[in-house]
């Protein structure tokens, strides 16, 4: 036959806990994705720092990953929080996905910085995500 099969999955989001949200096959136990999450107020704004946020390899490309973003956007809803995370200046297809699901940049280039110890090859870039007001 020659079909590339995709593993069959019933995935599931584990309810966040400790700062971490994933999501699993319920089959086998098996991590698909997973985001690191941190609670912060500062400047006086609430905000949730996403630390991490990875699909394994043999899972891209097949909506994990915006099941991932849907629920913490849904956390963001719920908490009313600023959402912020970021990202290598370099990763373009990281860019793509974040903004296709509705985070910016913020202060355009302006925020390029390289971290403590990196040299200006692997500047951080940071993005926020705002939840658009509800209408009534």
């Amino acid at each position: 036959m020659g079909e590339n099969l995709k593993p069959k999955v019933e995935a599931v989001v584990k309810p966040e806990k400790g700062g971490l949200l994933e999501i699993t096959d319920q089959l086998t136990d098996a991590r698909i994705a997973h985001a690191e999450l941190m609670r912060r107020s500062q400047h006086g704004q609430n905000e949730l720092v996403i630390h991490k946020f990875e699909v394994a390899p043999e899972y891209e490309n097949m909506g994990f990953g915006k099941m991932l973003m849907d629920s913490i956007k849904e956390i963001l809803r719920n908490e009313k929080r600023v959402g912020m995370l970021s990202v290598h200046a370099s990763n373009r297809n990281a860019q793509g996905f974040y903004e296709s699901q509705g985070w910016e940049f913020e202060d355009a280039e302006e925020n390029e910085m390289p971290n403590r110890g990196q040299s200006a090859n692997n500047l951080q870039r940071w993005m926020i995500y705002e939840t658009p007001d509800e209408e009534d």
